[in-house]
């Protein structure tokens, strides 16, 4: 094996390469590099370099964007940074790209040597580790999918045809409290993906795994609506059995959507303030109180009413669009704007009315009809009760 060690640190690096045991770890070479450049060419000039031992901070291209170079040119590579950066960005980026370890400095010999046993072990087992080399490129895609989402960018979907596909999400939490350090919260999580990855193959195939920043881990279950409770047991038995050894993990299991009403709920899922006596929540039957402000399964919502009021429409009909419990979505806009959605759906009916009352010459009745009220009565009534006048005096007054 070939070892490539980078670090802008000349004595740091030179020491660190003193304390290995070349011959118990099996190591043909140690590659020193002072920098990201000083990397490159040597992996223009080694015919296989097996493992890299990264600083993150260095001048001119990082540790980070070196893993993303290597990523890209020699995915066969591993690659554990060794920093003194604790900082949740850097190791989330990290585990992202697909980094076996994340060590935190001042290091002893013993970590060195552990950590290269344990990428080692995954670089000759492949098979331990199926999730990261048959499921990297799903993993990616609905990683960088969530990811451009929240952060308000335009995500690219490689088909069209998933558009038409129901998934029910499930998230699965490390509570980073109770860990001791980013190393291992790292570690916790790689080990509960793997496990969760084996476990949910067992039961759907087809299912997607994939980890969001350091600490969460999502399944997306491809299933239709009558399969969703047999999925719920199946996660009730996933989650005992991973925290039988006092895992600090919670889950939460959401509701079946489609894209894009599944990443808005998959975000809103990542925004739950979660405490209590349980660690395993039911989305849509969680407390008022853990519901995220600024829902963006409520826009969501609010645009589709505002795209359908010349329709007749309800509740219920909104809550189908968006594959939502109805009285979830209740409590959804109550905790937003004060308004059932019944209520809300009324209030923007009748300002579209008034609207049309000012600027056209519509007779009453038509606009009623183009509203979608089935009598001129129910639609007069309505209006009162919301402007305490009816139709006919507003348009005069108005």
């Amino acid at each position: 094996m070939i070892l490539l060690m980078v670090d802008d640190e000349p004595i740091i690096i030179q020491t660190l390469a003193r304390s290995i045991s070349i011959e118990s770890l099996n190591i043909e070479k140690i590659l020193l590099a002072y920098s990201a450049e000083d990397a490159k060419r040597y992996f223009l000039n080694e015919p296989m370099i097996d493992l890299v031992m990264c600083d993150i901070e260095m001048p001119q291209t990082n540790g980070l964007a070196l893993l993303s170079w290597i990523r890209a040119n020699y995915p066969q590579t591993g690659c554990v940074f060794v920093t003194n950066y604790s900082v949740f960005q850097y190791a989330q980026e990290a585990i992202r790209l697909g980094c076996l370890d994340y060590i935190l400095k001042p290091i002893t010999p013993q970590q060195i040597t552990a950590s290269i046993e344990k990428c080692i072990d995954k670089l000759h087992h492949p098979d331990k580790d199926l999730y990261l080399n048959q499921y990297l490129q799903k993993e990616s895609l609905w990683h960088d999918m969530l990811f451009s989402y929240i952060s308000g960018h335009e995500y690219i979907l490689p088909s069209q045809t998933m558009l038409d596909i129901l998934y029910y999400p499930v998230l699965f939490i490390i509570d980073r409290q109770q860990c001791n350090n980013i190393q291992q919260v790292a570690d916790l999580r790689y080990n509960v993906q793997k496990q969760i990855y084996t476990e949910v193959q067992t039961f759907s195939p087809h299912a997607v795994v994939f980890s969001y920043q350091l600490q969460n881990i999502f399944i997306l279950f491809p299933c239709k609506v009558q399969y969703i409770e047999e999925v719920k047991q199946q996660i009730k038995n996933m989650y005992t059995s991973l925290v039988k050894n006092s895992l600090p993990l919670l889950c939460v299991t959401g509701y079946s959507a489609k894209i894009p009403v599944l990443l808005g709920e998959m975000k809103d899922m990542l925004q739950l303030d979660l405490h209590g006596p349980q660690n395993i929540f039911e989305f849509a039957e969680v407390n008022e109180s853990l519901l995220p402000k600024n829902s963006s399964l409520v826009y969501v919502v609010q645009n589709y009413i505002k795209e359908h009021l010349e329709q007749e429409i309800c509740r219920n009909t909104v809550a189908d669009y968006i594959h939502m419990n109805p009285d979830y979505l209740d409590r959804l806009f109550k905790k937003e704007f004060g308004l059932s959605v019944s209520q809300y759906i009324k209030e923007k009916k009748i300002d579209y009315a008034k609207m049309l009352l000012r600027t056209t010459n519509l007779s009453v009745s038509e606009i009623a009809q183009r509203l979608g009220y089935i009598n001129l009565s129910h639609f007069t009534a309505s209006f009162k009760q919301i402007t305490n006048t009816t139709p006919v005096n507003y348009r005069k007054k108005y």
